[in-house]
């Protein structure tokens, strides 16, 4: 019996990349760019309030909270959305979530 060295060919196409990873990848990217910008928000904040007498305690931009919301109602879309064919032949949503940031 003989065994061959040589690399087996690859013969296929790559797999197709998953469209919802593809999205839940930008959605977190966002959330980093995101919690990067708010993080220089709030460091300014308290550069600021170093020279004040009595200072405040910095809160969450309101941009931070709509952006957390609208990126996390984005995954809960692609998380909790389930389709299924519908008798008369169209789509009907089975199930749907959501998480939220209150501020």
């Amino acid at each position: 019996m003989t065994f061959f060295s040589f690399p087996i060919p690859f013969t296929g196409l790559p797999a197709p990349v998953d469209e919802k990873a593809k999205k839940k990848k930008q959605i977190f990217d966002l959330a980093r760019l995101l919690q990067e910008e708010v993080s220089r928000f709030l460091e300014q904040q308290v550069e600021i309030q170093e020279d004040r007498e009595n200072p405040t305690r910095p809160r969450l931009p309101i941009f931070f909270v709509k952006g957390f919301n609208a990126l996390k109602s984005k995954e809960a879309a692609l998380d909790n959305y389930k389709y299924s064919k519908a008798s008369d032949g169209g789509d009907r949503t089975i199930g749907r979530g959501s998480h939220r940031f209150h501020h």
